[in-house]
């Protein structure tokens, strides 16, 4: 989830500790020096209905990066540049609510760096201009599925089809990206419980961004809507991913006993200081309903340590999203975080034990 207001309008109740395994810690190398290629950054144009998703895509490159200006993020990059030869995994990026398709461009960029094409859409109708899809029954079908349209663009595509292995395919979700990504992986959602469970008085923080104009400073003047006979296919999984790491992810909304697709490799990584995901409504519950996720957590990150840092001048407009724990270092977090995904990824998509 990823709110653009000034402030911080929810009230939050103290989260129990998350006992996981594996815990990600500053002690983790940073990434490598002589990674093998530079990133690479093209914006791709995918059609949906009667909009289209806005996608970055970054890519292995032997051009030189420079900085781009974009807003309140800086990424560095080769605009344009070509791919390098031959055919490289391809890993999709979801960004929570709210948000867009730089939030993370640090992690796409080491990621591309380390030989993936990484695409990051901005999902339409739950962006930083509009999120009306979200007051929609069927956003918890259609965010998920806004990936799959993205991955069946980018293997029909003449400049990334041929340079795509497409048996090395995974995803990368933060919030509600998190649980888009998780859905993929065969997980099904069960938005009735979501309702029960922000209707029971608990108070979990992530029940206010129900609200569609939740966080929406620039409104767009053509809000997106699905067409009204529109219902996404079920399930909502995509065999073509195999394996998936989510980032301080939404868990409440998922159904009672479902799971993964058997061989799907799941990487959960909490935010120990998290303020809108409360642990025990959201990583907690995804932990209890599949045992074989691979989980740790950040201990001192909040929840918006996994998005990209924010340049000064912008914090004090964007709110929230720019702020972290006192005394936490948002960019030297992340590079431990680009390794252990780099490293993790080229374990999980290695075909020969898959």
């Amino acid at each position: 989830m990823t709110p653009t207001p000034s402030g911080n309008p929810l009230t939050t109740r103290k989260a129990r500790r998350i006992v996981l395994p594996l815990l990600l810690t500053a002690s983790l190398p940073a990434l490598a020096a002589d990674v093998p290629y530079n990133a690479g950054l093209h914006r791709l144009s995918v059609p949906y209905f009667e909009t289209a998703i806005d996608v970055a895509v970054w890519v292995p490159t032997h051009a030189e990066e420079a900085v781009i200006e974009a807003g309140p993020f800086s990424p560095m990059a080769a605009g344009g540049a070509a791919i390098a030869p031959g055919r490289h995994p391809l890993l999709l990026l979801s960004h929570g609510t709210g948000g867009m398709n730089l939030n993370h461009h640090t992690l796409a960029a080491a990621m591309a760096r380390a030989g993936y094409i990484v695409a990051a859409p901005t999902h339409p109708g739950d962006n930083y201009r509009d999120r009306h899809l979200i007051a929609d029954p069927r956003y918890w079908l259609e965010r998920p599925r806004q990936l799959s349209v993205v991955l069946d663009a980018l293997l029909a595509s003449a400049r990334y089809g041929e340079r795509i292995d497409r048996t090395r395919i995974g995803a990368i979700g933060h919030s509600a990206g998190g649980y888009s990504v998780a859905a993929l992986a065969g997980l099904q959602p069960d938005p009735a419980r979501l309702r029960a469970h922000c209707s029971d008085g608990a108070g979990d923080p992530a029940c206010a961004y129900a609200d569609p104009a939740f966080g929406v400073a620039d409104p767009a003047p053509e809000p997106f809507a699905l067409p009204a006979g529109h219902m996404p296919p079920m399930p909502v999984g995509d065999p073509r991913i195999h394996a998936v790491a989510m980032l301080a992810p939404v868990g409440a909304v998922f159904a009672e006993n479902t799971a993964a697709r058997p061989g799907v490799r799941l990487r959960l990584i909490a935010a120990g200081r998290d303020e809108v995901l409360t642990a025990a409504d959201h990583a907690e519950r995804l932990r209890s309903l599949e045992p074989k996720v691979e989980a740790s957590v950040a201990e001192d990150a909040g929840h918006f340590a996994f998005m990209a840092p924010v340049a000064a001048r912008w914090r004090p407009v964007l709110g929230m999203i720019a702020e972290d724990p006192p005394g936490f270092d948002r960019a030297a977090f992340q590079r431990p975080l680009a390794t252990a995904l780099v490293d993790w990824f080229d374990d999980a998509l290695a075909a020969p034990g898959r």
